[in-house]
């Protein structure tokens, strides 16, 4: 399950290749799958991050995703104590 990304951007290579072969028009799904397969390989081989190893294309998404949790905290989610003018515990 972890290389199913993977597995679907090969297969998706593979199958828009094939009808690019035959004359129809999927020029842009075939580049997609084929970046995301090259970078799924990338991700297989190298040895520093084990999460990318382990779950190649989905963990660049998970990191992907860290760099963008700040602005996601600032404007979408509220922590707990947004919002509350002062400490309960400290009213008495």
């Amino acid at each position: 399950m972890r290389f199913a990304a993977l597995a679907a951007s090969l297969l998706g290579t593979i199958v828009f290749g094939a009808l690019i072969a035959y004359g129809a028009g999927f020029i842009p799904p075939f580049a997609l799958c084929g970046i995301l397969s090259a970078i799924g390989i990338w991700d297989l081989l190298q040895s520093p991050h084990s999460t990318r190893r382990n779950y190649p294309i989905l963990a660049n998404i998970r990191f992907m995703l860290e760099k963008i949790r700040p602005e996601i905290r600032q404007y979408f989610l509220e922590s707990e104590t947004d919002g509350v003018p002062f400490n309960d515990r400290n009213a008495r």
